[in-house]
């Protein structure tokens, strides 16, 4: 099937193949060198009435995926054809889930791209807010896919582990990690008070849990006193 195809059509079918779904904004981001959103909606239009390996995720028509056989296959082709190309596509891809909110597949692509620091920034960025908003697993999901020695680097994931242990009732568990936090950010600059306000506002948060309302109090102006 390959072989009878034009090389602008392989192209893109190579480019194209790590995505587990795409649209055409999509693909012009991993084709950006060569084709523009338009391009690309007309090639996914060809390759539909093409029949080739393509299948419609709506009435829409806006979102594709693979038949994932031959998904296997373009992959298989992109090792050969374009020798270290698949890091940059992730990252490409990586970079546009993010700019469109889709943070899950933003970070599953960060972890392909190879670039350890790209996940990393990623979990740190969102775990927080996405915590907050009551998604405890999703964030819980994404703590866990970063190394244990990555996350205990970062004063950042190592609180945001803290807030996903206490909102799952494992306050206990949540106290090495903020004594962790407070450790890297010991000496640190001006440039960490928001960071070490927001651990002693967990504390304070950890102390009313067991009924320790004054020293919950405490931490809760120091708190406020430290935060910028």
């Amino acid at each position: 099937v390959l072989s009878r195809e034009p090389d602008r059509v392989r192209e893109f079918l190579l480019r194209t193949c790590l995505l587990e779904r795409f649209n055409a904004d999509l693909c012009a981001a991993l084709c950006s060198d060569e084709m523009d959103e338009a391009s690309t909606q007309s090639m996914l239009e060809d390759l539909e009435r093409a029949n080739l390996f393509i299948i419609p995720l709506d009435n829409q028509r806006e979102w594709y995926r693979y038949h994932h056989l031959f998904a296997d296959v373009l992959q298989k082709q992109l090792l050969h054809a374009h020798t270290g190309l698949s890091p940059e596509l992730h990252r490409r891809a990586a970079d546009w889930f993010e700019r469109h909110g889709m943070l899950d597949e933003a970070i599953a692509h960060a972890h392909r791209s190879g670039d350890d620091a790209l996940p990393r920034v990623l979990v740190e960025k969102y775990a927080l807010e996405t915590l907050l908003r009551g998604q405890i697993a999703t964030a819980i999901r994404w703590l866990d896919s970063i190394s244990a020695e990555t996350l205990l680097a970062s004063p950042r994931l190592c609180l945001d582990r803290a807030w996903a242990l206490t909102f799952t009732s494992q306050t206990e568990a949540a106290v090495p990690y903020l004594e962790r936090a407070e450790a890297i950010l010991e000496n640190q600059s001006n440039d960490a008070l928001p960071i070490k306000s927001e651990i002693l506002g967990l504390q304070s948060y950890q102390k009313s849990i067991y009924g320790q309302t004054g020293e919950a109090l405490r931490l809760a102006k120091l708190a406020l006193e430290n935060s910028p």
